[in-house]
């Protein structure tokens, strides 16, 4: 995992404002979640990445 990579978002996400923190919740809910077999071990990921769903959801 690239730790740098994760802490990075994490501050991103901690420095949103309510609406936008709003925005990106609605955004994850919504159609950006996938799951491929092969890819983060077949879990829930951000679409079109390698970033698992329960690293956002940790944060």
């Amino acid at each position: 995992m690239n730790t740098k990579l994760v802490e990075s978002l994490a501050q991103v996400i901690e420095s949103l404002a309510p609406d936008e923190y709003a925005l990106l919740e609605a955004k994850l809910k919504s159609r950006t979640i996938q799951k491929t077999m092969g890819v983060c071990g077949g879990q829930a990921r951000i679409r079109n990445t390698r970033i698992p769903v329960w690293t956002v959801i940790s944060f």
